[in-house]
C-alpha cells in the first residue's frame, strides 16, 4: 500500500511496524510485521481492527490479519 505504520497492542505487550498488503473499508488491515519480541496470540490494533499473527516467516518477520 505504500506506507509503514507503527502498531502496537492493548497493554505492554510486542510492538512493530506493518507493511500492510490489505486495508479494509472502513477499517482493518493485513501484511507484513515485523515485531519486538514473539507475538504468541497476542491481538494487535490494525486500523481499529484487531488481527493475529498467523505466519512466522522468520527474522522477525510475520503475516498479520
Amino acid at each position: 500500500m505504500g506506507r509503514a505504520v507503527r502498531i502496537g497492542t492493548e497493554g505492554s505487550g510486542p510492538t512493530g511496524i506493518l507493511l500492510p498488503v490489505w486495508v479494509g473499508t472502513p477499517d482493518g488491515a493485513a501484511g507484513y510485521a515485523y515485531l519486538t519480541g514473539t507475538p504468541g496470540d497476542t491481538s494487535f490494533d490494525c486500523f481499529a481492527d484487531p488481527c493475529r499473527m498467523r505466519w512466522s516467516l522468520g527474522d522477525g518477520w510475520y503475516w498479520l490479519d
